[in-house]
C-alpha cells in the first residue's frame, strides 16, 4: 500500500480504533461496575408496575429499568439483545460489527473517496452487527425450545405431587438446562421478593417473546384465577411442544439440501481464487492492485452477500 493510500485511510482508521476503544471501555466498565448488582436491580424493578398482557400489543414497562432511569435509546438496546442472552450477547456482536467496518473501510477506502467508503463500511459494519445478534437470537431461542418441555414436565411432576406452583418453579430453575434455568430462576426470584406470580410470569413473557413460553404462561394464569387440573393442562402442552420439536427438525431435513447448497456456492469464489491464486497469482493480484478490480470485488462481494441472505432466508426453518 503506497503511503498516499495509508494516508488517505488514516482518518478513517483512527475513528475505527476510537470507536473501538470507547465500546470496550463502556462495557468493561459496566461489567466492573453494575456486573453484581445487576440481578438485585433486576428483581426490585419487577416490582415497579403490573405487566401488560401477553397477548397485547403493548410490551409494557422494561424489567431493566423505568423512563426516569435510562436513556430511551439504551433501554430500546436492552430489549433487543435481551432474547439473544442479554449484555453477554453484545460483546460478540460489538466485536463482529466493528471487525466487519474495519474491514470494508481498508476494501472500501482503496477504491472509493474516503466519505462513501466509510458510508460502505458502516452499512456493512451494521449489517454484520444485526447478522450477528440474530444469530445469537435464533441460537438462544432453539435451545430455549429444546428444554422448556422438561421444565414443564418437572412442573407437572411437582405439581402431582402436591407441590405449589411457585415452589415447583423454583424446582425448574435449578433442576432445568440453560437457558431455561436463568428464565425460571428469575420468575422465581421475582416471586420471592412479593411480586404476584402472574405480574412475574407475564414479565418473563415479555422478556423471551416467543409463542410457545406464552401457552405455558397462558395456562398457569387461566388455572390461577379458574381453577382446573393444571397438571394435565400442562402434561399436554409439553406433548404439543415436543410435537413442534419434531417439526422443527423435519423442517431442517428438508431443507438441508438448500442449506448445503448455499454454502456450497458461497465457499466456491473463494476456493477457486485460492487455486488461481495458487498457479498465478499474478492474475489474482491485479483485482487488488488495480481501482477497477477494487470495483469488481465490492460488486462480488454485494452480489455474494444478497445471494446468501436470499438462501438464507428461503431455507430457514423458523423456531
Amino acid at each position: 500500500m503506497t503511503p498516499a493510500a495509508l494516508q488517505m485511510l488514516a482518518p478513517g482508521i483512527g475513528a475505527f480504533l476510537l470507536i473501538l476503544g470507547v465500546i470496550l471501555l463502556f462495557v468493561v466498565l459496566r461489567e466492573a461496575l453494575t456486573g453484581r448488582r445487576r440481578a438485585v436491580a433486576e428483581r426490585l424493578a419487577t416490582l415497579g408496575a403490573p405487566a401488560a398482557s401477553v397477548i397485547g400489543g403493548d410490551a409494557g414497562p422494561s424489567v431493566d429499568g423505568g423512563d426516569d432511569e435510562r436513556h430511551g435509546v439504551l433501554r430500546h438496546l436492552e430489549r433487543l439483545i435481551e432474547p439473544a442472552g442479554g449484555w453477554r450477547a453484545l460483546r460478540p456482536t460489538a466485536a463482529g460489527a466493528l471487525l466487519a467496518f474495519g474491514t470494508g473501510l481498508l476494501l472500501a477506502g482503496r477504491a472509493l473517496p474516503m466519505l462513501p467508503a466509510a458510508a460502505v463500511a458502516l452499512a456493512v459494519g451494521l449489517f454484520a452487527g444485526r447478522q450477528i445478534l440474530a444469530f445469537l437470537t435464533h441460537r438462544r431461542t432453539i435451545r430455549f425450545l429444546d428444554h422448556l418441555p422438561d421444565a414443564i414436565d418437572l412442573v407437572v411432576r411437582a405439581t402431582r405431587a402436591g407441590v405449589p406452583v411457585s415452589e415447583a418453579i423454583v424446582a425448574a430453575g435449578q433442576e432445568t438446562e440453560e437457558p431455561v434455568r436463568s428464565e425460571f430462576r428469575r420468575v422465581a426470584d421475582a416471586v420471592s421478593i412479593g411480586v404476584d406470580l402472574k405480574d412475574a410470569l407475564r414479565e418473563a413473557a415479555l422478556r423471551i417473546r416467543l409463542p410457545d413460553f406464552d401457552f405455558f404462561v397462558v395456562a398457569l394464569i387461566v388455572q390461577r384465577e379458574t381453577g382446573g387440573q393444571l397438571a394435565e393442562t400442562l402434561g399436554n402442552l409439553s406433548d404439543i411442544l415436543r410435537k413442534r420439536k419434531d417439526m422443527r427438525l423435519k423442517v431442517k431435513a428438508l431443507t438441508a439440501e438448500g442449506r448445503m447448497s448455499a454454502y456450497i456456492v458461497t465457499s466456491l469464489p473463494f476456493v477457486t481464487g485460492g487455486m488461481i491464486f495458487a498457479i498465478d497469482p499474478s492474475y489474482m493480484l491485479i483485482l487488488f492492485r488495480d481501482p477497477v478490480g477494487h470495483m469488481l470485488l465490492l460488486g462480488a462481494a454485494g452480489c455474494l452477500g444478497a445471494g446468501t441472505f436470499a438462501i438464507g432466508r428461503m431455507t430457514r426453518a423458523e423456531a
